[in-house]
């Protein structure tokens, strides 16, 4: 839903392409890599900013409380941006269609509350340019003088 993280502390993504190696017996090669599903994580660390984030990530804008299958059903898309050392953008990233993992909320006398989310999924696309989150249907009416507007 094109929601922002607000005051994110970090995000950290991680990726994994398990493959078994299959061997025959007899045959001095191996036989062939069998590769599983990716495992894809990320971790969404944030200041607690009361329930936006939560709100967000379930798609009850105006809930004051959440239940398990809140979470479970829910979806997440993490567009996210990779910069080079030196702070320049390098690559684009996006996760499609994660699901909750887990939650915590931390609450200090002496720091910051905080609210980390993990997420999994199965799949994972860089891209070179920047990923766009909306589309729009334009249709042969909505040309005029050779240009259009989006909504």
């Amino acid at each position: 839903n094109n929601t922002l993280v607000n005051r994110a502390q970090a995000i950290d993504v991680n990726a994994n392409v398990p493959s078994s190696v299959i061997d025959e017996l007899g045959n001095a090669n191996h036989a062939g890599i069998v590769t599983d599903p990716a495992d894809i994580s990320f971790r969404v660390s944030a200041l607690d900013t009361g329930l936006d984030l939560t709100k967000a990530i379930t798609g009850k804008a105006s809930a004051t409380s959440f239940t398990l299958p809140d979470f479970v059903g829910s979806s997440v898309d993490y567009v996210g941006v990779v910069r080079d050392n030196a702070g320049n953008f390098f690559r684009s990233v996006y996760i499609r269609g994660s699901n909750v993992d887990s939650i915590a909320f931390n609450y200090d006398t002496n720091g910051n509350a905080t609210e980390v989310y993990d997420f999994v999924a199965d799949n994972l696309t860089v891209f070179d340019g920047y990923v766009l989150t909306k589309t729009y249907t334009i249709t042969a009416t909505d040309v005029t003088n050779t240009y259009f507007i989006l909504p």
